[in-house]
């Protein structure tokens, strides 16, 4: 989502994103996910983490994302509500109906025009995490959500595949283990392209992230 928004950004579209670099736009928001990630508090109630969820999320659409979006400028935000149902319904079992209910309060009738889901499986996932860990920080630095196991994790995998089997117009399903980040770039910035082109943007030149390898030549 960096690099789409800083190419689009070089191209003179406004973009603004929500958590750029991995870093919610708020103070209110950060403290909160701060909070919920804390491995002091796994007695936290599944009802007080999903209300805590939805806070992080509404206080970002308030404080930062609608008022950003003007005409002609665009809000790009890693994770949104669509995590909290995953996260509460599918992963935790609470009810779809009450989750959404505290969620349509959140959104206040705003939703994305296009929602990317890069689909990986909890192991490959969670391999590819470790070896960032290694890279960045201690081991021993685990957040709650990392003590869950690969079973919730794939309940959730589960949960935002269903969402997007639900809305398949705005949901766009990007595999992550098969293609590389540049391929999925290319399809990503595709469809962005085109919305943005029914929204009256105009042609937005392709960034050719990744270069098609030419055939070998015919034998002789």
């Amino acid at each position: 989502s960096n690099r789409l928004a800083d190419y689009l950004k070089k191209q003179g579209i406004p973009v603004h994103h929500a958590r750029d670099r991995g870093v919610f736009r708020s103070e209110i928001s950060r403290a909160i996910r701060d909070l919920t990630r804390d491995p002091r508090f796994l007695r936290m109630t599944d009802v007080t983490e999903l209300l805590l969820y939805v806070a992080r999320d509404a206080q970002m659409i308030e404080e930062f994302i609608r008022p950003k979006l003007l005409p002609g400028h665009l809000v790009f935000s890693d994770r949104y509500l669509y995590s909290t149902i995953s996260h509460s319904h599918h992963g935790r079992g609470i009810d779809r109906a009450a989750v959404e209910t505290v969620i349509k309060l959140a959104a206040g009738g705003l939703w994305p025009d296009l929602v990317v889901y890069c689909d990986v499986d909890p192991l490959t996932s969670r391999n590819r995490k470790k070896i960032q860990k290694v890279r960045e920080r201690p081991l021993s630095d685990f957040g709650r959500k990392g003590l869950m196991g690969i079973g919730f994790r794939e309940q959730m995998r589960q949960g935002f595949l269903q969402l997007a089997a639900e809305d398949p117009e705005r949901w766009m399903v990007v595999d992550n283990v098969g293609s590389t980040i540049e391929e999925s770039l290319d399809r990503i910035f595709r469809r962005v392209a085109g919305i943005l082109a029914r929204k009256g943007f105009g042609e937005i030149p392709s960034p050719r992230w990744s270069t098609p390898v030419a055939p070998p030549p015919p034998a002789p």
